[in-house]
């Protein structure tokens, strides 16, 4: 930090500069909150200090409270005349760890809200929970402010070493995203079911999800697609001052995001309508080989059909029990690279019941065709078809297809 300002001088000066970021809600097509984010102000040139030097130059002097109460008093003191016009719109501000540990008995926070005639309930309080390691201590403090109408949010949520079972013990109104997750995650299917997982515990559990971090529109995209609520990022907005937030720029990148996913989803469908056309016809082709053949050898149909069509990687029978009475055909391409003991393709007679391609089909259901998951047989990313008929005898059976995703 530059010589001639302290962090003492920052704090006794409040040379503190907060911009606002934009919470986005694509599904209401709406801004329905801001997070505040501080930074300190150099003087006489004006230049920025990002928040981890202030902070770390705070700890260093033992001033990390009185730095956060700053950040928090600037925070609410630029976003007053904003709320005034704006009651509904929520504002969402950190509090560090040393604030949640005092902050029971001081109730600094909230005589900082009323001071500044803002409802509690329109505030966001993001804990960062890793770095309190009292759980009591942090369940005391969510139950005390939650009782006078603020939010909790717990925020880089799935970053590092995250407690899950804190998500049941507080319980938050909000859960973001660590942006580790969202960075990419267009691309990157074991990202994909992170996401997928943390979203679906945080609905579970009665929390909302923030994305945190959005840079691309295929990242926001995706995201929307496994139904995260709010989005945050510079694709979005990025911060500025709240006097020059430009509602109407951010409204049209709302109907832009909305608009693509519409288009996006649109696609989604007429894809997957074609792969069901294509699968359908595959093992149409497939049982009229078998049921028609002169020499009813089943291994033989399968193992043609894997060497003829690109995409397989094993196909093989079960009976009406789920019980699997052909070998499995593992095509030529992946057979080669099958090194790993724990993957490996099932043997004739092994149990597939519990299988998902199997259970999908038990009640009325002709056809099926699975999420993409991890194969046991390849380790490859997969989805499997399965499809009931009957063989030349007459006897139930099923068909499955394991095809590379």
């Amino acid at each position: 930090m530059n010589k001639k300002i302290s962090i003492e001088e920052i704090i006794s000066s409040e040379m503190i500069s907060t911009c606002y970021q934009p919470l986005v809600s694509v599904k209401r097509k709406q801004v329905i909150g801001f997070e505040a984010l501080s930074r300190g102000v150099r003087e006489p040139d004006g230049e920025l200090i990002g928040p981890g030097m202030l902070i770390e130059e705070a700890e260093k002097a033992g001033l990390i409270l009185e730095l956060d109460r700053l950040f928090r008093k600037k925070a609410l003191e630029n976003f007053q005349e904003y709320h005034a016009k704006n009651k509904n719109i929520l504002l969402s501000i950190n509090l560090d760890s040393s604030a949640i540990r005092t902050g029971l008995g001081s109730q600094h926070l909230l005589k900082s809200v009323e001071k500044f005639k803002i409802d509690p309930s329109c505030i966001i309080i993001e804990i960062l929970e890793s770095e309190v390691h009292d759980i009591n201590v942090l369940v005391d403090f969510v139950q005390q402010y939650r009782s006078q109408g603020f939010m909790i949010a717990m925020d880089d949520f799935g970053a590092g070493f995250s407690n899950w079972d804190r998500i049941i013990k507080l319980k938050p109104d909000i859960i973001k995203l660590d942006t580790s997750i969202i960075r990419d995650v267009d691309s990157d299917f074991l990202k994909q079911e992170v996401a997928r997982s943390l979203i679906k515990l945080s609905h579970n559990t009665g929390s909302l999800v923030v994305a945190e971090g959005i840079e691309t529109e295929l990242e926001a995209l995706r995201m929307l697609e496994l139904n995260a609520d709010i989005l945050q990022g510079f694709y979005t907005a990025k911060p500025v001052s709240i006097d020059k937030f430009n509602s109407e720029t951010v409204s049209q990148k709302i109907d832009d995001i909305s608009f693509s996913f519409r288009e996006a989803r649109n696609l989604r469908l007429k894809l997957q309508e074609k792969d069901l056309k294509e699968y359908n016809g595959l093992t149409d082709m497939i049982i009229e080989n078998m049921q028609a053949g002169e020499s009813y050898i089943p291994e033989q149909i399968l193992m043609d059909t894997a060497v003829e069509t690109e995409g397989i990687e094993c196909i093989y029978i079960l009976d009406e029990y789920g019980i699997q009475i052909s070998e499995t055909v593992v095509s030529i391409n992946i057979k080669k690279y099958l090194k790993s003991r724990i993957f490996q393709p099932d043997d004739i007679n092994s149990d597939q019941s519990n299988k998902e391609y199997y259970f999908n089909l038990v009640n009325g259901c002709d056809r099926f065709i699975s999420e993409p998951y991890i194969s046991s047989a390849t380790g490859s990313l997969c989805i499997t078809i399965s499809r009931k008929y009957l063989s030349r005898e007459g006897e139930k059976r099923i068909l499955c297809i394991d095809i590379k995703k």
